[in-house]
């Protein structure tokens, strides 16, 4: 079993499970973590002006592993790797 929230009004004894933890061994992860990562994913991103000036985010895709279509910077922020000043800034240049 996981440790995924489950709906608080079925017993967690009651739910079947779609997944366990073997189902996870093969995986790649799209995104690396750490700091260094998430500077260079930064840089990768700010490289195209015109794309970054233009970004509408209701009109992407994160889900394309080969090419995303948003910034992908989102799980890095979140988990402090990047902060959202070094991302202003960086946009700001």
């Amino acid at each position: 079993l996981t440790d995924l929230p489950w709906p608080r009004s079925v017993p967690k004894e009651e739910l079947d499970c779609l997944w366990g933890p073997n189902d996870c061994q093969n995986l790649t992860p799209i995104v690396r973590g750490g700091e260094t990562e998430a500077l260079a994913q930064l840089q990768r991103k700010m490289r195209n002006a015109s794309w970054v000036a233009s970004f509408e985010k209701p009109k992407t895709s994160c889900t394309e592993p080969n090419n995303p279509s948003t910034t992908v910077l989102s799980p890095y922020m979140s988990l402090g790797c990047l902060s959202p000043r070094t991302f202003w800034y960086a946009i700001d240049e």
